[in-house]
């Protein structure tokens, strides 16, 4: 889906590089030097068929798109020259029409944030919308994402050179996702599996379409069915797809020279994926990505914010694709129009916007000493090295397979250090049930625990918000009903330290004794603080005596609730001035 959205960035960067003071090349004195073509290396170049004029090498990818970018502003100029327009011309002089459209198009999916309203209606006071625009221009863009390729680093790398637009970006969400060689190591395989991938997607496509006669959606995937799908035997052909099928195929004219195209497109994809692992590989040798993303961050002033998750939009709250990056009809219409697109899409599992979850089972390393777990562990400490000292951490991945880690005790100071100004952490941990393990002891968990004790240690915390799924951490398959001192305890990850600033705290399915229970809210300086705590395992002790500990700590104000004998998983409120703690508890017995 990045290269699609890259395609649109003619528009999108006919403001690049328009500054005079702008220079693509330059760099800040004392600033660690990053280019996007000359620090990526020529490795895939060797690795991937570079020679391949399809796919341009890794040192061309810089110069290309500032050969785009030169053109469009050329045009652009050659324009202002035809209307008489001498004078170089600024952000806030583009007309409404083209800075409607930089805003449309450089956007992206904003998390929960609306794109400004003026974007996209005109503003009759020339004088309101000129303050408007000199307003909204250094935040056309406070999040940016970037992945683990060589055009999406280096169009990071260019919009935090940008005078203006840089200045904007308050979030960068990093998408760890990456290829994997998986089981894929021959190209049968890769076909075997992409060939069931792209034949579901265009299914569901055409069921859910209207029929072809009032569209051309149906239209668009038959077409594409026809060229990359049928075999002419009819046997891969889904009931959906006769249903609204535009004519009626006998297999007839699946010719000789129709399969002879599939399989070069099949060929070509599967060259393509070489060249992407190549490539992706030479960006995580040499910390070369972490290094790219940590000085990006850093140029950006009001950049704070690092948002780390394994898929291209939010799952943890079912997000749904962006429907104006990801419109189905404007996809099939890529699709159709660029086969380029398509199979980026089908190496990337992302086809229509949606990624693909049932690959997992494919993938040969989930554990936290796979490329994309380095980038949780070390890059915060490459963004703190390059300069810029984060407020705030969200992390949002699946439970890897194990745990344990090779980062070494060095590694995790190096991560504490880089978070000592960190006033927000969040970190949501959900499963997929093909990781499942039925054996998990408290020592598989030291890494996890290792890992966030790390980030939450200073004092700056004024937020924490912890949620971990049962089988994220292996407790899916125990008797909730009964306590196991076997279950390993995330306790020490409260109990480690003082929060002098703590205000906000929540915690989702994480298990503890509860004498650890009772020192975190022991080291708690205030009781100003709003807790909400669910579903919470207790190793060991009485919910009793646990909801004790809560009345006491907040000063005997009236519990309201159920009594806590019931064990049932009622909301429980304590109140404290401004405080508040809401108890969500699993009906399990743990004593009396």
């Amino acid at each position: 889906m990045d290269d699609s959205i890259e395609s649109q960035q003619e528009l999108v960067f006919d403001e690049f590089l328009r500054d005079n003071s702008f220079d693509s090349g330059s760099e800040p004195e004392g600033e660690p030097r990053f280019h996007a073509s000359s620090d990526l290396r020529e490795s895939g170049e060797d690795e991937a068929g570079a020679g391949d004029d399809s796919f341009p090498s890794l040192t061309e990818l810089r110069e290309s798109i500032v050969s785009t970018l030169d053109a469009s502003i050329a045009k652009f100029d050659g324009l202002l020259s035809h209307r008489g327009i001498v004078q170089p011309q600024r952000l806030f002089k583009l007309s409404d029409e083209l800075l409607g459209m930089i805003l449309g198009f450089l956007a992206e999916p904003q998390l929960s944030e609306l794109l400004l309203p003026f974007a996209f209606n005109r503003v009759p006071n020339g004088v309101k919308r000129m303050r408007n625009l000199k307003t909204a221009s250094p935040f056309l863009l406070p999040t940016v994402r970037v992945e683990m390729t060589a055009q999406s680093l280096a169009r990071l790398d260019m919009i935090s050179r940008h005078p203006n637009i840089g200045k904007g970006v308050r979030t960068v969400r990093v998408i760890t996702h990456c290829l994997d060689r998986m089981s894929i190591d021959s190209f049968e395989s890769f076909r075997h599996h992409k060939f069931g991938y792209l034949s579901e997607a265009l299914e569901r496509v055409v069921s859910d379409a209207v029929p072809t006669d009032e569209g051309e959606e149906s239209r668009m995937s038959w077409e594409l069915y026809r060229r990359y799908i049928l075999d002419g035997s009819g046997d891969s052909i889904n009931e959906s797809i006769l249903h609204n099928r535009p004519y009626v195929f006998d297999g007839s004219d699946d010719s000789i020279t129709d399969k002879n195209l599939r399989q070069i497109f099949w060929s070509k994809a599967y060259e393509r994926y070489k060249y992407l692992l190549a490539e992706q590989e030479s960006l995580t040798e040499e910390d070369v990505f972490l290094e790219g993303v940590g000085t990006a961050v850093a140029r950006m002033p009001r950049a704070t914010t690092l948002h780390i998750c394994d898929r291209d939009r939010d799952n943890f709250y079912d997000y749904r694709p962006h429907p104006r990056l990801y419109s189905t009809s404007k996809l099939l219409f890529d699709y159709y129009e660029n086969e380029d697109v398509l199979i980026d899409d089908i190496i990337k599992s992302k086809l229509f916007g949606y990624e693909d979850d049932d690959d997992s089972y494919l993938r040969t390393d989930t554990s936290w000493s796979s490329p994309s777990a380095q980038i949780l562990l070390k890059l915060p400490g490459a963004i703190h090295k390059a300069g810029r000292s984060l407020e705030n951490i969200c992390i949002e991945i699946r439970g890897p397979s194990d745990y344990r880690t090779l980062a070494s005790s060095e590694d995790f100071q190096e991560l504490s250090a880089a978070t000592q100004r960190l006033k927000q952490f969040t970190f949501y941990c959900t499963y997929n049930e093909d990781d499942e393990d039925d054996q998990w002891t408290p020592t598989e968990l030291d890494g996890l625990v290792k890992y966030l004790s790390a980030i939450v240690n200073t004092n700056a915390l004024e937020k924490i918000d912890i949620n971990l799924s049962y089988l994220a951490i292996g407790l899916g398959n125990l008797d909730m009903e009964k306590p196991n001192p076997s279950v390993p305890s995330l306790g020490t990850i409260l109990t480690s330290r003082m929060w002098p600033n703590l205000r906000s705290i929540y915690l989702s399915r994480v298990p503890l004794h509860l004498s650890e229970l009772e020192t975190f809210i022991d080291n708690l300086k205030s009781s100003d603080i709003e807790m909400d705590i669910q579903y919470m395992y207790l190793i060991s002790g009485s919910w009793s005596d646990g909801l004790e500990i809560f009345k006491n700590w907040s000063l005997g104000s009236q519990f309201q609730g159920r009594s806590a004998e019931h064990y049932l998983p009622a909301e429980s409120f304590f109140g404290a001035g401004q405080a508040a703690i809401l108890l969500g508890l699993w009906p399990f017995a743990t004593g009396n």
